[in-house]
């Protein structure tokens, strides 16, 4: 592997959330977000036809949802999540103890638990919005930002790609 240089330097974020730099040269085998210049290229406009044809639209929803969350299982799911907290904050502190394999080791675990729990949250949050009057009100919810959940989903990537990262470090200690 070798290290390639890029045309224009650029703004980039590491795994690490402390980390916002600029680049000019991507190491090998480095893991980076960069910052893009201009917005992705938006659909053919009016102007510039497309020759594809929708055949089938797809639709949301079939039918009204009629469905509610039972707060029985969300309360199971707040006492999870607690939990997993309290087990969170316990694997933090052994973190900061432990060395070498079995730091690797425990920091895979670590992040596998992290995920876990977001992906909890996550959940919590999309049933706590569909018991919102709010959102019961307003049908268009489905399809507007909300950037409570844009912020958990995008940590919830955050986690899954550690966690991944992690598989293979653990996977080339043993």
């Amino acid at each position: 592997p070798t290290a390639r240089p890029l045309r224009l330097e650029r703004a980039y974020r590491s795994l690490a959330p402390e980390t916002n730099e600029s680049i000019r040269v991507l190491p090998p085998k480095a893991i980076v977000t960069l910052a893009l210049d201009a917005p992705p290229p938006q659909p053919r406009s009016a102007a510039h036809p497309s020759t594809g044809k929708i055949l089938w639209a797809p639709s949301w929803r079939v039918g009204e949802n009629h469905s509610a969350p039972d707060p029985v299982v969300l309360e199971r799911l707040r006492r999870r999540i607690e939990e997993m907290e309290r087990s969170l904050v316990e694997m933090e502190e052994r973190l900061s103890r432990v060395q070498g394999k079995e730091r690797w080791v425990s920091q895979h675990a670590y992040y596998a638990r992290k995920r876990e729990w977001c992906e909890l949250r996550l959940s919590l949050l999309y049933c706590q919005r569909k018991l919102d009057p709010r959102t019961q009100a307003n049908p268009n919810y489905l399809y507007e930002l909300d950037p409570d959940i844009a912020t958990l989903g995008a940590e919830l990537n955050e986690l899954r790609i550690k966690r991944r990262i992690y598989d293979y470090v653990v996977a080339a200690l043993t």
